[in-house]
């Protein structure tokens, strides 16, 4: 059995859109989504952005987004799949340090990075946070909680350096930032049972299970057409002060 390009490019260290798992595929845009409302007419930053398809969903809402990695295989396929999507650009660059002006950026976002690297780059990346934020930007991030996701299951992911538990977490944003929200992401399954006719509920026992299996198109850099996230949380989002 042959196998598609996305899921030989899937390692488990990065999401890579079109591989054939929509439960990642929705946990992975469903924090992109989620950030829309707040990224509107901003200037973003998409720190680690990987094959890029967060990056092209920011700019949905956003004035402008800036998408960053350290790869320049992945920088290279991002350009090649999103770059038409407009208002974005994609540049090869370090966390450690931000190719960017001081004070030049209204939202970083920076979904599942931080656990990648060790702590000494974690406290330079927050740094690097503050410097390009403008004085009343805000940081979205997300990181496993590692006693939800490593020691219950009793789980390790070889791609993970440095994991946080909950309150090592807040301490690491508040060591930065005046004020911290903290929220959580996860997957419910819900039945319900509705008053309509049969038809109405053939229709929606349809909807949903299209929204469950929906992927975005393989190796085209179509956007999945979800208009909302999902879910309604959101995994460490941290804003700044004033």
């Amino acid at each position: 059995m042959s196998m598609d390009r996305e899921d030989r490019l899937f390692t488990g260290e990065r999401f890579v859109p079109g591989i054939d798992d929509a439960e990642l595929a929705m946990e992975h845009y469903q924090r992109y989504y989620s950030a829309l409302p707040l990224v509107r007419g901003k200037k973003v930053l998409d720190a680690a952005c990987g094959e890029g398809y967060g990056t092209a969903v920011l700019a949905r809402a956003a004035a402008h987004v800036t998408g960053i990695d350290i790869s320049p295989d992945a920088i290279a396929r991002a350009k090649g799949s999103y770059s038409q999507e407009g208002r974005v650009r994609f540049i090869e660059g370090s966390i450690a340090e931000l190719p960017l002006e001081d004070y030049s950026i209204d939202v970083v976002v920076s979904f599942e990075t931080i656990e990648h690297v060790p702590e000494d780059i974690q406290h330079k990346f927050l740094d690097e946070i503050a410097r390009v934020l403008k004085k009343d930007g805000f940081l979205i991030m997300s990181t496993p909680n590692k006693e939800v996701y490593s020691d219950r299951p009793g789980y390790r992911n070889e791609f993970h350096v440095k994991e946080f538990y909950r309150e090592e977490f807040l301490g690491f944003l508040k060591g930065r930032f005046s004020q911290v929200s903290l929220f959580h992401q996860f997957f419910e399954n819900a039945c319900i049972v509705s008053g309509g006719g049969a038809g109405e509920a053939d229709a929606r026992r349809d909807t949903a299970r299209r929204r469950n299996t929906s992927s975005p198109s393989r190796g085209t850099g179509t956007l999945p057409s979800w208009s909302c996230p999902m879910y309604t949380s959101m995994k460490g989002m941290t804003m700044r002060g004033a």
